[in-house]
């Protein structure tokens, strides 16, 4: 069974910075994020996706950014993000490579991964 790739919002309700990221396990992420959070966290959105619309969430709030992956998206950000989301999900699918089964190796790759055949693994 593979994990499905997720986009998530996650941040402490009421507060204004949110993190945008990508991962195929939200709750193994939230822990670690929560590890070194002087603030409650959770998760706010999680969205179909991986790296390609991550990115684009990053290019499209950059004037928004306050420190490292963390963004100052208002009060709403779920609102603010849903609008530009299912673009960036078109974009992804539309991307060479864009995730799916290997048929050389037998295992699912990411938007940013390529396959070697001969070392039937996915690679960076």
């Amino acid at each position: 069974m593979t994990r499905k790739e997720r986009v998530y919002l996650i941040g402490c309700p009421g507060a204004p910075l949110v993190k945008i990221g990508w991962t195929d396990n939200p709750e193994s992420r939230l822990r670690h994020l929560r590890t070194g959070s002087p603030v409650p966290l959770q998760v706010l959105a999680l969205f179909e996706g991986g790296a390609i619309v991550e990115a684009e969430l990053h290019r499209r709030f950059a004037d928004k950014r306050r420190h490292g992956e963390w963004s100052d998206l208002g009060p709403d950000p779920m609102t603010v993000v849903n609008r530009f989301v299912k673009v960036a999900q078109v974009k992804e699918a539309r991307a060479p490579g864009a995730g799916g089964h290997c048929p050389s190796c037998a295992t699912t790759t990411s938007p940013l991964r390529r396959c070697l055949s001969d070392a039937g693994r996915p690679s960076e």
